[in-house]
């Protein structure tokens, strides 16, 4: 993939002892909203059963809704997404 096309993607990592995971997400989503296109942006989570990762994705969608946009499907990365794709890869080697 070459540099112009690479989307930047980011993971919302708090501190075990920071339990506000929602605020937490929405206001690095925030600032990254500031200087990167909406379409640019993407969230790592692992599984979405897990609370905190509930919480991470509600902030991510607070922020982008503070900028009047939803985020879409695409921009989502789930531990079950990245396995499917990096097998697809696999599979074209």
């Amino acid at each position: 993939m070459s540099s112009e096309t690479r989307e930047r993607v980011f993971e919302c990592i708090k501190e075990p002892a920071d339990s506000n995971h929602t605020e937490g997400c929405k206001e690095i989503t925030s600032y990254h909203l500031m200087s990167n296109p909406p379409d640019n942006i993407g969230l790592l989570l692992s599984n979405m059963n897990h609370t905190v990762n509930k919480s991470r994705y509600e902030g991510f969608e607070k922020a982008f809704e503070a900028i009047g946009e939803k985020p879409s499907e695409k921009m989502i990365y789930t531990a079950w997404k990245a396995l499917w794709r990096s097998a697809r890869l696999f599979q074209r080697c």
